[in-house]
């Protein structure tokens, strides 16, 4: 929950960032176009004012060209005349002296044209061939991308199967070795409970003896009553033991009195992960999951779990897949 917590709150974080810079993009948009709208008017107007101005001074050059050109016009009609008709003789005779050149480059134009002809249907050839032979190309190289693709793919289902293997053994392991740690916490506390049972009857053998009375609690109301069996359930450690039977058998006056430890428990089998987790996050300034479990040799169930734990107690914080050290 806290990793869905952090991932969640990052992407509000980041919806909210994109929000905020769409919103200052509206407004620089907005002042962008209001600019613009002020300067298409100041140019409007600048427009209006040279566009009268250039008609004014068209109209004025319009009016003194028109007289110049018509004075220019007459002067110019006469000449044109006499080009006119020198050239209608002189074109005439280059006719008449350039017919027999016209036909001879008229075959050498066809035949030229013959021979670009034949040229560029060859070059159209060679460039339909070899376009041809390039789409063959880009046709074998989607195949083998397409080859190559699935082949990633495959190695990537494989490693992701081999993954959850090894998830799935560590989790059975972590699970058998619960249950083995459990069992054997339970047979120290039967032994525990046997042995203070033992101790409790010498004791009151070596108080008592065989034939003296012992005297009766009043909260009790017979020894039968006392003698209540374990619940099929398993037992929580507590420091009351179950109280001592009657004894049976002749005993010896006295019994000298032993003093019965307590069993030690059993050694863990790791130091606390969560302090060393939390002494190697704050040695540091921001770590990943991967770092963790490489630096400290602790397997991802063991990780994932302190991580979560110190995450409820406060302990540390996680931005973007790392975790820093709590304030």
């Amino acid at each position: 929950m806290a990793l869905k917590e952090g991932w969640q709150d990052s992407h509000n974080h980041r919806r909210q960032a994109v929000a905020e810079r769409q919103q200052q993009l509206r407004a620089t948009v907005d002042s962008w176009q209001q600019e613009r709208h002020i300067q298409a008017q100041t140019l409007q107007e600048e427009r209006r004012a040279f566009v009268s101005q250039l008609k004014r001074q068209n109209q004025e050059f319009l009016a003194e060209t028109n007289d110049t050109r018509h004075r220019k016009a007459e002067a110019l009609a006469g000449e044109l005349h006499e080009f006119v008709r020198s050239l209608s003789r002189e074109t005439a005779e280059f006719l008449t002296l350039s017919a027999d050149d016209r036909t001879a480059r008229a075959l050498q134009l066809a035949q030229d044209l013959q021979a670009f002809r034949e040229q560029l249907q060859a070059t159209v050839e060679q460039l339909r061939r070899e376009w041809d032979e390039q789409n063959r190309e880009r046709a074998q190289d989607r195949e083998q991308r397409r080859d190559r693709v699935q082949g990633d793919l495959q190695e990537l289902n494989l490693i992701r199967e081999t993954v959850a293997r090894q998830l799935q053994d560590q989790l059975q392991t972590a699970r058998a070795e619960r249950e083995a740690d459990i069992r054997e916490l339970f047979q120290d506390l039967g032994q525990f409970r046997a042995e203070l049972r033992d101790y409790r009857q010498s004791l009151a053998q070596s108080v008592w003896g065989n034939g003296g009375t012992k005297p009766v609690s009043p909260a009790t109301t017979s020894p039968k009553t006392r003698d209540v069996a374990p619940p099929a359930s398993v037992p929580k450690a507590t420091k009351t033991a179950p109280p001592p039977t009657p004894p049976k058998q002749p005993a010896p006056a006295a019994i000298p009195v032993k003093t019965l430890e307590r069993p030690a428990p059993p050694a863990a089998h790791s130091p606390n992960p969560e302090g060393l987790i939390y002494d190697y996050i704050r040695q540091r300034e921001g770590v990943r999951l991967t770092d963790i479990e490489d630096e400290l040799k602790l397997n991802r169930i063991q990780t994932v779990d302190a991580l979560r734990s110190l995450l409820k107690q406060g302990r540390i914080s996680q931005r973007d897949r790392t975790y820093y050290a709590g304030s």
